[in-house]
């Protein structure tokens, strides 16, 4: 409102916080520091003139919270305008609102493993919708547990095995782990027995990936496999204990 147009208008808004963000490395760029600035404040918004809703709110009341890095060097520099119906009037809530924002790629990624890069969940037969929600409530539990592992795969995060699969399966992993390890330092699985990181570190040998850190770290679809393969011998396993007098 005011004649303002919307993402002009942070212009005139002062600074109010400076903070340093860590950039992924993506193809052609690699990861950096950036120094960006925050600003922040409430906007309205008239409804357009060409609206399809007629009976729509002629303005709407949201937050603006803007990042924008400060090296214009960059071949790409930083500039997130982010709009949002939370309220937004200190610095605290909106590098939450910031936050939120960077969590998109582990949302990104969780629906790849899901469509057709992972579970492949699209090509399903299933026309019925309420079959059609149970299939996509079982994909989005097993894409979660795959991102799981791909988020523990560094060993930050501090959490069980577990979290991911069932305490009578770890017998399992144990043996598998035996049979991947090498001799060499290099070839071992480096965390602890039982966490999460150890956990995901077995499912990515079975996906493919050879485990020396040279390697590119395993993905989702690399765990995918690996998570599809290790469902596929526990069944096997279980026949064995079944059978076992």
């Amino acid at each position: 409102m005011g004649g303002c147009r919307l993402f002009g208008i942070s212009e005139t808004w002062p600074v109010e916080h400076g903070f340093k963000l860590e950039v992924r490395a993506q193809p052609g760029r690699p990861a950096r520091t950036a120094q960006v600035a925050l600003r922040f404040g409430e906007v309205t918004i008239k409804r357009p003139g060409n609206c399809s809703d007629p009976a729509a709110r002629p303005q709407l009341v949201l937050r603006l919270v803007e990042v924008r890095e400060l090296d214009a060097a960059v071949e790409e520099p930083i500039h997130w305008r982010l709009l949002t119906t939370h309220e937004v009037t200190t610095v605290a809530q909106a590098l939450q609102i910031v936050g939120w924002y960077r969590e998109r790629w582990h949302i990104e990624q969780l629906f790849r493993t899901s469509k057709s890069q992972g579970l492949d969940i699209e090509s399903s037969q299933v026309e019925a919708a309420e079959a059609l929600f149970k299939l996509a409530a079982i994909a989005m539990i097993a894409a979660t547990k795959i991102m799981q592992l791909v988020l523990a795969r560094d060993g930050t995060v501090d959490r069980p095995a577990t979290d991911v699969v069932a305490a009578e399966q770890l017998p399992m992993l144990e043996a598998l782990q035996v049979r991947f390890e090498g001799k060499t330092v290099k070839q071992k699985n480096p965390h602890a027995t039982h966490s999460i990181a150890w956990l995901s570190w077995i499912i990515a040998r079975l996906g493919g990936w050879t485990g020396y850190a040279s390697e590119r770290p395993p993905g989702p679809i690399t765990m995918r496999r690996g998570w599809y393969r290790f469902q596929q011998m526990h069944q096997g396993w279980n026949l064995r204990n079944v059978c076992t007098p």
